[in-house]
């Protein structure tokens, strides 16, 4: 699909053509009239643990990444790009996944978007956190994760997925992101390797009653669940880390309630580095407890 092979170039550009806006206490950037975000410079503090818990767990998760400013002016697009659904400048569609097997599903009450890089007027703030963390995070993971075999991380190819889960039980079935399937010349279908999960659910803390947590398993096969609360930032393989969403559980027409996440997923600049047991034996064998039959684990 497409959505994981959009280039960076000319795909979030800022326009040079006017001055864009930004919430209350955020900056604007002087050359291009965005918002300034600090993303580069958060991800570059937390490489070194971002190193040592991707090594360690095969996950890595903080909070407090952004700020409660920028989380909250991140929803507030983020509700802004649905509601200017109806007049067909964004398309939020129900939510489609693939199973271990290369199966479509539909996830029940739960709708995305892909940010096409064009939405500035009505979500300049996550289109600047997307353009800051692919014109830093890429380049920095390369240069960290040199003994990883094969590991190419792309600058420039990458996928989004602006998702809400609205409630009533909403939820996502267990999965691996990349489930390694492939052409018939045996080149990959999906070369997403590093899935990059930032959560814009301030409000969350007040009812953590509604769920909604990610459960993945680590590279010791242990469940881990880490809530979705605003500000929070979940990083993993996405070819070897098997998770689910569990259930939603607040009433589906309480909007301020809803769970939203924005996730980028960064490509393989080629394809030694996907879906190669070498690169974390583990991992694979947690994939394949829960998915036998998966091509990853062969």
């Amino acid at each position: 699909s497409d959505v994981y092979k959009r280039q960076l170039q000319g795909s979030i550009a800022p326009p040079r053509s006017r001055t864009l806006w930004a919430a209350p206490g955020i900056e604007l950037d002087e050359e291009y009239g965005i918002p300034m975000l600090g993303v580069a410079d958060k991800f570059q503090r937390a490489l070194p643990e971002i190193e040592a818990a991707l090594a360690r767990d095969g996950f890595y998760t903080t909070t407090e990444f952004l700020g409660p400013v920028i989380n909250r002016a991140m929803r507030a697009d983020a509700i802004r790009m649905r509601r200017v659904d109806a007049c067909g400048d964004v398309k939020f569609t129900r939510s489609l996944s693939v199973d271990a097997h290369g199966r479509p599903f539909q996830k029940n009450g739960v709708f995305s978007a892909e940010l096409e890089g064009h939405e500035w007027d009505e979500a300049p703030h996550l289109l600047s956190y997307t353009r800051e963390l692919m014109t830093s995070l890429p380049a920095a993971i390369n240069h960290v994760f040199t003994t990883v075999p094969g590991l190419a991380i792309s600058e420039s190819v990458y996928g989004t997925k602006l998702a809400v889960a609205v409630g009533g039980g909403s939820l996502y079935p267990k999965h691996v992101d990349n489930a390694c399937h492939c052409d018939a010349n045996g080149a990959p279908v999906d070369t997403r390797k590093l899935t990059i999960v930032y959560y814009l659910n301030p409000e969350y803390g007040q009812h953590p009653e509604d769920g909604g947590e990610m459960r993945l398993w680590d590279r010791r096969g242990q469940a881990v669940e880490i809530p979705p609360d605003g500000d929070r930032v979940i990083m993993f393989w996405s070819d070897q880390c098997v998770h689910e969403v569990l259930p939603n559980l607040n009433e589906a027409d309480d909007e301020e309630r809803h769970r939203w996440a924005l996730t980028v997923w960064l490509a393989s600049a080629g394809t030694e580095g996907l879906c190669n047991p070498g690169h974390d034996r583990d991992s694979w064998a947690v994939v394949e407890k829960h998915f036998p039959r998966n091509p990853i684990a062969a």
